[in-house]
């Protein structure tokens, strides 16, 4: 189904000790940011149609109001939403240049705190550990946008409108709970009819009907650890799942719509090569070894050709999606 592409980098950081989280194409495809709980937002460009596709690193996106970014969001093709583990969604205009610096500092153009959001570096105690009660992934569905939480464990979404410097956002309302602990990604089918939400802590991914909010299906599988980043195919047929705790990509496929629990995927893809999975296990404490390893952040890109993934000391792989899937 996914087929690994050969790709070019230029002047980036790909293989350091990198802590990633989330992953996102550009409206027009050819952007793409990689999250880094460092503090930063890594920026790519993409080329298409060149043969074998190229990928161009171009800067790591700085600012002081960037705390701990875990998932991010284009708004525009120069303006994207980040959610902070350690703060509140802040929206960031990020310039269109030809050349760039090693690092490019990014001005800050909204902000959007919320009830449902813990407090600036507030954290809960789950089990052996703490957790960040901050926004953990954002997505963009028509004019809101819609984060995932892990002070109550939510999914609320919020309207926004996005001006020439700026974005307003308005009050949050609730669209899911029912079952939730640690929700660590998002994905919204191109239908608008499906909500896909990783339920870390309880080792798999619930799907809601977006319009009510209503649980639908559990998808798990006995290979799938710890599920992270989400997205839908241009069907909405088929959901990937990255896995923090594994080096596989999980495919599940809905049959008729996601009415049925699941309890195994349909496809499990090789996406982390084991020297870096063993690598970022190394890196850890022997504690959190199963948390980590895997991708963290995955999304197809708009002409559903491109899937992409991040992890830890592999700050971006692609792939090339089947066009049976596409």
């Amino acid at each position: 189904m996914l087929q690994p592409l050969p790709h070019f980098y230029t002047n980036g950081p790909i293989d350091e000790d990198i802590r990633t989280e989330d992953v996102r194409f550009s409206p027009s495809g050819r952007r793409v940011v990689v999250a880094s709980t460092d503090g930063s937002l890594h920026l790519f460009a993409v080329e298409p149609s060149s043969r074998p596709l190229e990928v161009t690193y171009q800067t790591r996106l700085v600012s002081s109001e960037l705390l701990s970014p875990h998932g991010v969001e284009f708004l525009s093709e120069d303006a994207v939403a980040v959610a902070n583990r350690h703060d509140t969604i802040r929206a960031f205009r990020v310039p269109l240049r030809n050349t760039w610096d090693p690092e490019t500092e990014v001005d800050r153009i909204g902000e959007m705190d919320s009830d449902w959001f813990g407090a600036p570096r507030e954290t809960r105690r789950l089990r052996e550990r703490s957790v960040a009660t901050g926004p953990g992934a954002v997505r963009r569905h028509g004019r809101e946008l819609l984060v995932c939480c892990n002070k109550l464990n939510t999914v609320t979404a919020h309207t926004f409108a996005l001006g020439e410097n700026h974005v307003s956002f308005g009050a949050g309302r609730l669209v899911a709970q029912d079952g939730l602990e640690i929700p660590d990604g998002l994905a919204i089918s191109h239908d608008g009819a499906w909500l896909a939400v990783s339920d870390h802590d309880n080792n798999r991914i619930l799907v809601y009907r977006l319009a009510d909010g209503k649980l639908s299906c559990a998808l798990m599988d006995d290979a799938l650890k710890f599920p992270h980043g989400l997205c839908f195919d241009r069907t909405g047929n088929f959901l990937l799942s990255a896995d923090a705790g594994n080096r596989f990509i999980h495919v599940f496929q809905g049959e008729g719509g996601w009415t049925a629990d699941q309890t195994r995927s349909v496809d499990r893809i090789d996406a982390v090569p084991p020297f870096v999975f063993d690598r970022t296990q190394s890196a850890v404490p022997e504690a959190f070894r199963p948390l980590e390893g895997g991708s963290k952040g995955i999304d197809i890109d708009p002409s559903g050709r491109l899937v992409a993934i991040t992890c830890r000391h592999l700050l971006l792989r692609v792939f090339l999606l089947d066009p049976a899937f596409a």
